[in-house]
């Protein structure tokens, strides 16, 4: 998976991550840059073993009440909710089936990433074309032009 350059900016930390661009393979990110900031990034991602992996996959469309505002806040709680956002560290336990009895062995058997860290940046918006790939290979459109294509 490739993550296309984010070309809003991310507020990590303190600090403004500008053009963020990840490469994910098996689920880990094993390529980083950005224009600036990147070293804010690469060192959590560094943190611990989980904390590198793909944590979270949010589709967010164009009708979203925070994205209408055509603002960025620079605060991920408000931005997350304003377009389609991804997420690197810990997964979202509240998104697995029975997930909060399950053990971490039970968890870590199913692939849920466990990690201290837990980032997301924002990679939607109106140029983002969002497609799910069935078991054939074929391509299904789920967004376009931040509107949804499923029915």
């Amino acid at each position: 998976m490739r993550c296309r350059r984010s070309t809003k900016p991310l507020a990590l930390a303190g600090n403004v991550i500008r053009d963020l661009e990840m490469r994910f393979e098996g689920g880990r990110a094993v390529e980083v840059n950005a224009s600036s900031g990147v070293d804010v990034v690469r060192e959590q991602m560094r943190s611990d073993d989980g904390a590198g992996m793909l944590g979270e996959v949010a589709l967010v469309d164009g009708d979203s009440r925070v994205g209408r505002t055509g603002l960025i806040f620079l605060n991920t709680l408000f931005d997350e909710n304003a377009s389609c956002h991804i997420a690197y560290g810990a997964g979202l336990l509240e998104t697995v089936a029975g997930g909060d009895e399950a053990t971490e062995s039970e968890l870590e058997e199913i692939g849920f990433n466990t990690s201290t860290m837990h980032t997301d940046f924002m990679i939607g918006g109106p140029e983002v074309d969002v497609d799910g790939i069935e078991h054939g290979g074929t391509a299904v459109p789920i967004l376009r032009a931040d509107e949804w294509q499923l029915t």
